[in-house]
Order: C-alpha cells, then structure tokens, then sequence
C-alpha cells in the first residue's frame, strides 16, 4: 500500500510547501499531494492554485507521485484545465495523477461565490464530471472534441506527445463510483473508516464487471492526520487489510517540513 502526504490547503506560506515537498520525497512518501481551493476561503488565510502549483511541486521533486486531490470540474474550463495539466505532466516527467471531484458544498462553493461562478445542483455537478473524466484523455491524446455541455467545439491540443495522466475520482456516492469504474484509474474516499473502502472497492468491481473492465480500478482513502492517531500503524494496516491501494495523509495546522519528517516517523 502507498502512503501519501497532502499538505494542507488554507495559510501555508510557499516556502513552507517547498521546504515540505522536499521532505516528502527525501523520507520516503509515494505520493505528494495538493487541495484545490483557490480564495482565502472560510479562514482568510493564504491560498495556492492548484495547477500552478502542481507545476512548482514537479519542479521541485524528482521521483515522488504528484497528485491533486481533488480538482473541482465545474471552477475552470477543462479545456484549459486540460493543457494546464499536461504541462505538470510534461514538467514531471509523468509523475502526474489527477483526482477530479465535482465540488462540495461545504467548502467549493466558496470558491464559486467569490468568482461569481454558478454552482450548480449536485445532479449538473456530477454530469460535468462524468464529462470531464471522458473527454481529458481524449484532449491529452491530441484529438479534436466537441462537447456542447463542456464549453468545446472542435478543441484540440494537437500532439503534444504527452501521455495521459493517470485519473482518479474523489467520491463515495454510487454515481462517483460508477464514473470512476467507466472511464478512470482510481477512486478516492475521504474517510478514516477502513470498512467504507472496503464497501467502496466492491462497489467498484461490481461495476467495473458489468462494463466488461479487466480489472477493478484501484480505491485509495484520503485522511486527517489528527483522525489517524493515536494507534497510526494499526490505522494504516486496518486500510491495508481493507483493499485501500493507498493512504493519503492530510496535513493543516501541522505545517512546515518537520512536520513531514515526524509523520514519516510514525507511519513509514
């Protein structure tokens, strides 16, 4: 199982990210992580861009996984969002995973409010990332696509020579998983409960069955390192036991590289 670590995404300071990214890679972490919230949000503090600094975190690393989890498909338009990745794709060298989400209420709309961007019901949210998740790989493989409901009329990036990134979706309802099982990779829980990736993972071949997949996609969880304590490795062998493919560890007001350091202690 691969354990990642996520930092956290309201009022960390740059060189705090870079200092940490570079711990992570150097300890050991499979996989380096970022949010996707792009205002002050509910904390006025310090927000990063999640593309843009997912291009900063291939520049600063060499070896480790780079992930989003999750990108919100209704905040920018794929097309754009599309050759922002393959940029991060090009940068690392293919280091690249993308988790696309289709926003929550709880803390995505802020970010839709302030941009006076419409935020649409669940059903709407949910259909654009069905979309999105079919027509990224088409874009990234060079063809042209023409989707009225995404915005795309003949859009192309041309050969970019760039191969797609891996895809994961962040989401437990039966819709997320039957998206996930159509078109991507993985999908992703927030979740400090090993028996609900369980459920998920058999949810997942169940679907990935009926669609005549070879494989089940992978199922990974998502956690705060304040809910993994105080047993960590018997959390984490829990998640192991329950089929999770990876764990990915989130931290908030513990910020800065020596806090990458103390978790790697704990849990690699």
């Amino acid at each position: 199982m691969r354990i990642g670590v996520k930092t956290g995404p309201w009022g960390w300071s740059f060189a705090e990210l870079e200092r940490s990214w570079e711990a992570a890679e150097e300890v050991g972490f499979n996989i380096l992580a970022c949010f996707d919230h792009v205002t002050a949000g509910p904390k006025e503090a310090a927000s990063w861009d999640a593309p843009a600094l997912l291009a900063a975190m291939a520049a600063r690393t060499s070896r480790i996984t780079l992930a989003a989890r999750v990108l919100n498909v209704c905040l920018r338009h794929v097309f754009l969002l599309a050759g922002q990745l393959a940029v991060v794709q090009a940068l690392s060298g293919g280091r690249l995973d993308v988790g696309l989400g289709a926003g929550s209420f709880g803390l995505a709309r802020h970010d839709h409010i302030a941009l006076t961007i419409p935020f649409p019901g669940i059903g709407d949210r949910m259909a654009r990332l069905d979309a999105a998740c079919r027509v990224l790989p088409a874009l990234w493989g060079g063809e042209r696509v023409t989707d009225q409901s995404l915005g795309l009329s003949g859009a192309s990036l041309g050969p970019i020579g760039v191969a797609s990134p891996r895809l994961v979706v962040g989401g437990a309802s039966e819709r997320a998983v039957a998206i996930a099982a159509r078109y991507c990779e993985g999908l992703n829980l927030s979740t400090a409960n090993p028996d609900e990736v369980t459920d998920a993972r058999r949810l997942a071949e169940r679907f990935c069955f009926d669609l005549g997949r070879p494989a089940p996609i992978a199922v990974e969880a998502q956690l705060w390192v304040r809910d993994l304590w105080p047993d960590a490795r018997s959390h984490l062998q829990a998640f192991e036991a329950s089929g999770a493919e990876a764990v990915i560890l989130v931290l908030d007001e513990q910020r800065g590289a020596n806090e990458v350091r103390r978790l790697a202690d704990r849990v690699l």
